[in-house]
């Protein structure tokens, strides 16, 4: 057959449209089927004019060219569906992807205003971009393999599954201000092309981080929880990956990274970082404004902290550690002490640095309220240490052998 128009009303527990051409709707058709309706055509353009109402009990779609589906109640695909030139899938309330759907071109599903959430539960391919945005969750209980995926939710969004995308992935939780992500261990997300990158972010009034699953770019991979957390031992890498949370990195699940480039930052709490990237490390910035810092760069790769590391500010801080397999170069600011211009006073605890190669110490102020000692040294045995204690006014620094200097 050729177009066909659903203009009017159409009610029905099930409807089949077969049509070479398009199958529509006009600016007042009315569709009411209960249950399943089965479309395959040239396009599909359903009740995306103000005039059409259309409620599906479940649907699939088959079209050699676009597909324009708009639902005034919850959406279930319910069947193999595809695509040949983009596709749109609007509804009220909940979309639920219950089969594999296929698209040439972009994809953008949208779940309701107010309240709706979104569920993949089959595969979504796609060879453009992908957007899924919901009023309420979004879960990803299987594959989406496009250029580009967006998750935007105004609450939590759960990836159980493998979700690929060649250039860009961004996840947004939280949109109305609570929402957090989590990365189960059966998810993943992972982008394949030079220069590609993944962005996660959650609510800027609660929703923490959890990294469960792998996250792998590369090129950057940035995560922000703006008033949460950032916890899990699920493998992030990366060339770049930068960390920057409210409450803690890693300080209940230590962080696993792999990555040539790495910054962390939180505003208060605990950082735990182990990085098993196997050549050259830059750390760029470590820092809380009050908890403890452990970094171990297990991976076997020279590290140098090019950025300052530092603990505390408005308060004294808390220990640092900074651990190396081979060399360790610190090239700035080793810092837990409370920034106040007092004379020079003991403070807290321990800052150490150890290499089990090399180990070159520039600026280490800890545990005083004056501006920063300067001291230099290199070592070329198993292991250095550079430390102070609240019972020393000195910064002493030993190696293996026991041999040791201060300023």
């Amino acid at each position: 057959a050729g177009d066909v128009s659903l203009a009017g009303t159409v009610a029905s527990s099930d409807l089949v449209v077969t049509s070479s051409g398009a199958v529509t709707d006009g600016t007042d058709g009315d569709l009411a089927i209960s249950g399943l309706a089965q479309m395959t055509a040239g396009s599909i353009e359903l009740g995306n004019d103000a005039g059409n109402t259309t409620n599906f009990g479940s649907l699939t779609f088959n079209s050699a060219g676009s597909v324009n589906i708009v639902e005034d109640s919850a959406m279930l695909v319910s069947g193999p569906s595809s695509a040949g030139s983009g596709l749109d899938l609007v509804a009220a309330d909940d979309v639920t992807l219950d089969s594999t759907v296929t698209v040439v071109g972009d994809v953008s599903i949208i779940a309701g205003t107010t309240t709706g959430g979104i569920d993949v539960n089959a595969k979504l391919n796609g060879s453009g971009a992908i957007l899924l945005d919901a009023a309420d969750e979004i879960t990803i209980d299987a594959a989406i393999d496009p250029t580009t995926v967006t998750l935007t939710a105004d609450d939590d969004i759960t990836v159980n599954a493998a979700v690929v995308a060649t250039d860009l992935i961004t996840v947004s939780a939280g949109e109305d201000g609570s929402g957090g992500f989590t990365l189960t261990l059966s998810g993943s997300l992972t982008t394949t092309g030079a220069g590609s990158d993944v962005t996660v972010s959650t609510g800027s009034g609660s929703g923490d981080l959890s990294l469960a699953g792998t996250t792998t770019a590369l090129d950057q991979v940035l995560m922000t929880s703006s008033v949460g957390s950032i916890n899990g031992s699920g493998l992030v890498t990366g060339d770049t990956v930068a960390l920057t949370a409210a409450i803690g990195i890693g300080n209940t699940t230590g962080i696993e990274l792999s990555a040539s480039n790495i910054s962390a930052d939180t505003t208060s709490g605990d950082l735990e970082i182990d990085n098993v990237l196997g050549t050259s490390v830059n750390v760029t910035s470590l820092t809380t404004g009050s908890g403890s810092i452990d970094f171990d760069q297990s991976g076997g790769g020279v590290i140098t902290f090019v950025g300052p590391v530092s603990s505390g500010g408005a308060v004294d801080g808390g220990d640092i550690s900074l651990i190396s397999s081979d060399g360790l170069v610190v090239d700035d600011v080793v810092s837990n002490v409370l920034l106040r211009h007092l004379p020079r006073q003991p403070t807290r605890e321990v800052t150490a640095v150890e290499s089990r190669d090399e180990c070159h110490v520039e600026h280490v102020d800890c545990a005083y309220d004056s501006p920063r000692g300067d001291s230099s040294s290199s070592s070329s045995s198993s292991s250095c240490c550079c430390c102070c204690s609240s019972s020393s006014r000195d910064s002493k620094h030993t190696n293996s052998s026991g041999s040791s200097w201060s300023k």
